[in-house]
């Protein structure tokens, strides 16, 4: 359940109405997994609608007008439109919004594209994550690699639930920094955000286009590196400065090659990418007060075979080629069998925990051991508070 195309804008069925306590003009309607406030009266049991999801960015249309006053939003990446988030109302959470359907299309259809809705998120800058000078992407996100992500239990807990009982799930803290994926394939590494593959240096324009010429004549590597180095040192020399000011390192590959993890998939040379959370100063607020910027690996991607490694393969492989633990795993809460999933809330509730250093976790991330399913369950108090 990674790497999925997220639904923004759905067909569903209104599966429950109940009461909200003191409220007259309003009620809570269930779909699928999620709760949400609607008009009294506008739904029934059993009724299509069109669902959109939180963290959708709908376009300015009439239709949608009534939420300026709450949920519009203006951005340089997104343009105009409004936001849907968690909100809370009468002391009933809302999650996503839905509204009356009476089209052909199908129930679980997508028509996030056709409505013209876009995934509300601020821009892939590297998480501004920069030395002395912003990072620069080499290329998009590898076609090899698998961006990191999973479903969110309240659109997938039928599933979950058809899983034998006795089916045992790692349980890790969902930790909230920015994607960071580190490989190795046929002999290349790379450091990737989650959506770009980041070039290790940020070049003047000058230095770009002398490399870029060594490249095309078939020029190694290293041998390039010691030329920019020497012209480098040459600039500084004649117009002053210190070395360095021409090639800038991305903070992704600085804690790369810090951690120590190119050295390790260089020394490996499988074909396997490393993907986790990069946190520390700059980045979302650094919840958690790190003193400096570290890597928490989740995931091992098996690049030849196109798959997540299991919880155990995963932990049996990083004793292998990291007998020293130079490899810092997010935190393992524990291993819970499928039976222990009772409802979307009692998941919900196990999410409300704490996080590292910070009262309020982002939500965990369930990972099954046959390396194929997961999900998450993000905290309602994290949403609530923190990603407003």
């Amino acid at each position: 359940m990674s790497d999925i195309e997220r639904k923004l804008a759905s067909v569903r069925l209104i599966a429950g109405l109940r009461p909200i306590p003191g409220a007259d003009m309003i009620e809570c309607a269930t779909v699928d997994g999620w709760e949400l406030v609607v008009k009294k009266g506008e739904f029934e049991v059993g009724q299509k609608c069109v669902y959109f999801e939180i963290d959708s960015f709908l376009p300015v249309r009439e239709e949608y007008e009534f939420l300026r006053k709450s949920s519009f939003k203006s951005t340089k990446h997104l343009g105009d439109g409004f936001r849907l988030r968690t909100i809370k109302l009468r002391g009933q959470i809302s999650q996503g919004l839905a509204l009356p359907y009476a089209g052909s299309e199908p129930v679980g259809a997508n028509i996030t594209e056709a409505l013209g809705v876009k995934k509300w998120e601020l821009p892939d800058n590297h998480g501004g994550l920069i030395v002395r000078s912003g990072s620069k992407a080499r290329a998009t996100f590898p076609r090899f690699l698998r961006r990191t992500d999973q479903e969110r239990i309240q659109n997938c807990f039928g599933q979950i639930q058809s899983l034998p009982a006795d089916t045992l799930f790692e349980v890790t803290l969902k930790l909230d920094g920015s994607s960071m994926t580190v490989w190795h394939k046929d002999g290349e590494s790379g450091v990737c955000s989650r959506n770009l593959n980041i070039l290790e240096r940020d070049r003047e324009p000058w230095l770009e286009r002398i490399r870029s010429a060594g490249e095309f004549l078939g020029l190694k590597p290293g041998l390039l590196d010691r030329f920019e180095d020497g012209l480098d040192w040459l600039k500084c020399k004649i117009f002053g400065g210190r070395p360095g000011l021409a090639k800038q390192q991305s903070v992704f590959w600085d804690v790369a090659r810090g951690a120590g993890l190119i050295e390790i998939l260089e020394r490996v040379g499988a074909n396997i990418a490393l993907q986790g959370e990069i946190m520390g100063p700059g980045i979302q607020g650094n919840r958690e007060n790190l003193p400096n910027h570290q890597f928490f690996l989740f995931d091992i991607w098996d690049i030849d075979h196109q798959r997540y490694f299991s919880p155990r393969e995963r932990a049996d492989y990083l004793s292998a080629i990291d007998p020293d633990g130079v490899i810092q795993h997010a935190p393992i809460l524990g291993y819970l069998s499928r039976s222990y999933f009772g409802s979307v809330g009692d998941i919900l509730r196990f999410a409300n925990l704490k996080s590292l250093n910070h009262p309020i976790a982002e939500g965990v991330v369930f990972k099954a051991e046959n390396g194929q399913t997961s999900f998450k369950a993000i905290n309602n108090s994290y949403l609530l508070k923190e990603a407003a």
